[in-house]
């Protein structure tokens, strides 16, 4: 299980580093949603729900959180970025955090790269 997040201050400032993704989903669509993401470039990192948080809370750290469990992840919803990825949305998340994306099941590639870049664009 990954435990970090970047922390974009401490980057020189002539690197360029993409954002950090957090994916919390079922083993399936994790696979999928690493594959397409890290084809553009993307720093993916799957985990379970206790592992995404212990990450989030890292001080500094910037991500983007993808996952289809928002309720597990409330603490985070004024900092960090949604993707709520369902078949059936439960219009409370949208609402509750911050900045948020619904990308519906089943969704393709560009769906959801187009979410996250979104988000990633809106905050950075």
């Amino acid at each position: 299980m990954a435990t970090e997040c970047r922390a974009f201050g401490e980057v020189p400032a002539d690197v360029t580093v993409q954002p950090t993704i957090v994916v919390v989903e079922d083993q399936q669509i994790s696979n999928l949603v690493r594959a397409v993401l890290a084809r553009r470039g993307y720093e993916v990192t799957v985990v379970d729900s206790s592992g995404a948080a212990a990450i989030l809370r890292r001080p500094g750290c910037q991500a983007v959180l993808v996952t289809n469990t928002p309720a597990d992840f409330v603490e985070f919803s004024g900092r960090i970025p949604l993707v709520y990825v369902t078949s059936q949305p439960d219009p409370r998340w949208p609402v509750a955090f911050r900045v948020c994306r619904v990308v519906a099941k089943p969704f393709t590639p560009q769906d959801l790269a187009a979410a996250v870049t979104d988000l990633w664009n809106t905050v950075s």
